[in-house]
């Protein structure tokens, strides 16, 4: 309600004036960038124990941010649908972070099939894919589907988030990602699980390799 009647204040404290990103300089100021110091399978820096296993397929991974803090309230409020030209911007840096990371542009832009909250007519990662499909005029791929029957992976711990996905995802039009380079865009990267599954599924249907971006990990 009261981004209606103040609609440039931040979207983490609710309280400052926004300065980037929908944030305002306090709350940019407590967050934990992580960009090209990020590891490569995670997309965290210092990663460690924290890390996803190593047989996932992906070539790696790249996050802006920490899930933390004003970060995490901030893609909160955009899974909420609070802002879409705000999460068009989060897409646009990272296509800036790709571009310094020495990514070669895509031939096809995709997201993970959602299982929550549809904002804007479709979820978080599918709105910033279709945004940085066009960003880096590449096709949009919307051939990601999910099965019924599995919750969603914000309800399972980490253990079961790494389970049995693979088998509830299937894809359509598989011949569109046949041969080409895949980015895979997502809203949040956590145990890798999503990432992973979609990388095999792009993979199997001929994909030359999949690159995931997230604005958080």
């Amino acid at each position: 309600m009261w981004d209606f009647f103040f609609p440039s204040r931040c979207l983490a404290c609710g309280k400052g004036e926004r300065k980037q990103l929908g944030l305002c300089s306090c709350c940019l100021g407590q967050v934990q960038w992580q960009g090209l110091g990020g590891c490569i399978r995670c997309g965290r820096i210092g990663c460690r124990q924290g890390c996803v296993p190593p047989d996932h397929g992906y070539r790696r991974v790249l996050a802006l941010a920490a899930y933390s803090g004003p970060w995490r309230s901030l893609v909160l409020a955009l899974k909420n649908g609070r802002d879409l030209a705000v999460a068009r911007q989060v897409a646009k840096q990272l296509v800036a972070l790709a571009g310094q990371a020495g990514m070669s542009s895509p031939d096809v832009v995709t997201a993970p099939p959602g299982a929550g909250k549809v904002l804007w007519g479709r979820p978080l990662a599918a709105a910033m894919a279709g945004e940085t499909a066009k960003l880096v005029e590449a096709r949009l791929f919307n051939g990601l589907m999910r099965r019924p029957g599995r919750p969603a992976q914000v309800e399972l711990d980490s253990c079961r988030r790494l389970e049995g996905l693979t088998e509830h995802l299937y894809l359509q039009n598989e011949h569109l990602v046949y041969g080409k380079a895949v980015w895979l865009v997502d809203d949040v990267f956590t145990t890798g699980g999503t990432a992973a599954a979609c990388t095999e599924k792009l993979l199997a249907a001929g994909a030359s390799g999949v690159w995931v971006i997230a604005s958080a990990a």
